[in-house]
This record gives C-alpha cells, sequence and structure tokens, in this order.
C-alpha cells in the first residue's frame, strides 16, 4: 500500500473496469457496446483526504454521521474513513482478468464509534456483470459496531425520466423530509426532487432508463436495506465538485447496513455486504 494515486484498468471480453486504489473505489464499469453503468462527474478529483464523486465509494465503518441509541453520533469524516484512505492491491499482476482484491486495515482511532480495530477486505470482478463484496472483520478485543455500504452512482440519461422499480410498499426513513418514516406507495420511484430514502429491504431492483433505453438490474447481498438517493437540482447545483446540471445523469441505489441495522461484531466475527450490477 502507499499513497500515490493509482488508477487500474481492465479490459476484457465483456466489459471495461477502472478502479481506484484510493477508497478501493470503483470508477467505472461499461459493457461492450454501452456507456458505463457507473457515474463520475466529468472533473475527477484525486486529493488525499478528499473523497472522490461518484464510482462506488466503500461506505465503513460508519454511515452519514454514524448512528446508535436512535440518534446520529456527529462523526467525521461523513461515510466513515475508509473511503478516504490508500487501500493495499493484492496481486495486481493476476488481475487482468478483471478480479481485484484489496485490503485495508483501520486501527481503533479510525474505527469510532466502536473504538476496535478492524480489517476490510474488497473484491470485485468484472465481466458481464460487476460484481462487489466487501467484507469487515474486529480483529479489536472487544465487540464493535459497524456500519457498511456501498455507495453506488449510476449512470442515467436523466434522472427526472429514470424509475427504480422493486420497492412498492417498503417503509423508510426519508432524510429529505426531516428524518420521517413513510411508506412507499407508488410501484415506481420518481425524482421530481431531492431524493434521500434507507428503505428497511434489500429486494432485487430495476433502473429504467428510457433515456439510454437500458434497465439496470441491481441485486444484493448479505443487506438488510436499500439507500436510494439524487440531490435535485438545488442541492445538485451546489455541490462544488460537481458540474451544474450533473446531477440530472446518475441516480444512488445502495446495498447498506446502516442506522438501526448496524453490525455487532464480537472479537473476530466479520460481516459481508455484496452488490451486483447487470444490463
Amino acid at each position: 500500500m502507499s499513497d500515490t494515486f493509482v488508477i487500474r484498468e481492465f479490459n476484457g471480453d465483456d466489459s471495461r473496469l477502472e478502479i481506484s486504489d484510493y477508497g478501493a473505489q470503483v470508477l467505472s464499469w461499461a459493457p461492450v457496446g454501452q456507456p458505463s453503468v457507473i457515474w463520475r462527474p466529468s472533473a475527477l478529483v484525486l486529493e488525499a483526504g478528499v473523497p472522490i464523486r461518484g464510482g462506488v465509494p466503500v461506505v465503513t465503518p460508519w454511515f452519514g454521521a454514524g448512528y446508535a441509541g436512535g440518534h446520529a453520533l456527529g462523526l467525521s469524516p461523513k461515510h466513515g474513513s475508509a473511503r478516504l484512505s490508500f487501500w493495499h492491491c493484492e496481486d495486481p499482476s493476476d488481475s487482468s482478468d478483471g478480479r481485484v482484491r484489496y485490503r485495508l486495515d483501520l486501527p481503533a482511532d479510525a474505527a469510532d464509534p466502536s473504538g476496535q480495530p478492524l480489517r476490510a477486505v474488497y473484491e470485485v470482478g468484472a465481466g458481464g456483470s460487476l460484481r462487489m463484496t466487501l467484507t469487515v472483520a474486529n480483529v479489536g478485543e472487544a465487540s464493535a459496531s459497524v456500519e457498511m455500504a456501498l455507495h453506488t452512482y449510476l449512470r442515467v440519461g436523466d434522472v427526472r425520466r429514470t424509475r427504480v422499480r422493486g420497492l412498492s410498499g417498503v417503509g423508510y426513513w426519508d432524510a429529505a423530509a426531516g428524518g420521517v418514516d413513510r411508506v412507499q406507495q407508488e410501484e415506481d420511484i420518481a425524482f421530481a426532487g431531492e431524493v434521500d430514502r434507507v428503505y428497511g429491504v434489500a429486494r432485487p431492483l430495476e433502473v429504467h432508463d428510457p433515456v439510454l433505453n437500458r434497465v439496470i438490474h441491481v441485486r444484493s447481498d448479505g443487506a438488510e436495506q436499500t439507500v436510494v438517493w439524487n440531490p435535485g437540482e438545488r442541492i445538485g447545483d451546489a455541490i462544488t465538485d460537481m458540474a451544474p446540471g450533473e446531477w440530472s445523469s446518475f441516480v444512488c441505489v445502495e446495498a447498506a447496513l446502516c442506522r438501526g441495522h448496524a453490525v455487532e461484531l464480537a472479537p473476530g466475527e466479520s460481516c459481508t455486504l455484496g452488490q451486483t450490477l447487470s444490463l
């Protein structure tokens, strides 16, 4: 592991993958004949201590500002320290087939609120589908509370015409409305403004994109929640690491274990969270 920014590229028969050692962050995945399924902004900022916008940020050991006892903990950085870390790429010379494995050791002072050292292993496989698997282990001597998410930015032609299908009838926590609990009444999630929701289940989902004329299939493993997010115009145009209007070209659909579904790991225990994308 080093503090040098390295972006690895894998060109296979079925797809092309780009991934950064900083954050172990997938930056693009493009099946043959398709634009990338993963979104990133037109100007990519690579700076130590600054999260990379877009791609698939690896969120752990906490989500947002952390959560325990029914309230936010106010932890920093947002979404944990893993996405601001340089990960160790294991056997990069053997990754020509689009498979890559990363490892990160988080010391106790980077793993609040648990106060226990953690070890994260992240495996990515790209071919006819994109498979991402995150495993976090407690290597400390006391119990650790861990939140996890794969903060996947999906590229769409226009989020205002995009629909996410598969969560009808599911309850969700609505952060955009101030943190109230609601139920998804409509068959599809639509994006007429800011959407920032944590749904209480993880199901196979479809992202319908009439502009790019494709359906993205999203499947999670080990998750108990699904996060759906787009900032909308007002917030999106105020985000400094995106150009005006770029908010309309993505939607985030994330496999998650967060808030009330944080995982309690005894010493030596681990938890695995995965997400698979396909067209």
